[in-house]
């Protein structure tokens, strides 16, 4: 009789996990070069996108935890993602926008973007992640997407 105990996720599959549901704005999957640049803007960690991909193909596994630290604030997640058998990134993600929602100002605020262009959504957007950078908040990753529409082959070297 053969073991049904799930076996724990690799950080390989767990990296890859935050590459295929955290999108950019535009719905896009991020590239190792944007998220590279985004580490150290953000953390002034310097990675380079060859090394996210030996990280994402199991090619490298053993990072260090400035890395590991440096990336989940990048994706939104905690840095024990990495570690313990957590929810996935899309659901932290629907439990930060649930706490989000209970307050009564942000509700107001998205009750005024319904009906509005998306060029004027993408344009108060930008002025939140100014004035999140001016008060010294984290930027906040985009919605991921739903598992659905986050199939694709596996990851390819950066080039």
């Amino acid at each position: 009789m053969a073991d049904s105990t799930p076996r724990p996720r690799t950080l390989a599959a767990r990296i890859d996990e935050l590459f295929q549901t955290v999108r950019r704005e535009d719905g896009r999957r991020y590239t190792y070069e944007q998220v590279a640049r985004a580490l150290e803007r953000q953390t002034g960690l310097v990675v380079s996108a060859s090394y996210l991909w030996r990280l994402r193909s199991g090619k490298s596994d053993n990072p260090t935890l400035k890395h590991l630290e440096a990336l989940a604030t990048f994706f939104g997640v905690s840095p024990l993602y990495f570690f313990q058998d957590t929810e996935a990134p899309a659901r932290q993600h629907d439990e930060q926008l649930e706490n989000s929602l209970r307050d009564r100002h942000v509700r107001e605020i998205v009750l005024e973007l319904h009906g509005l262009s998306s060029s004027s959504v993408a344009a108060i957007a930008a002025m939140v992640r100014s004035a999140r950078r001016i008060e010294g908040l984290p930027m906040v990753p985009p919605a991921p997407v739903p598992a659905a529409d986050a199939s694709s082959p596996a990851p390819s070297a950066p080039a």
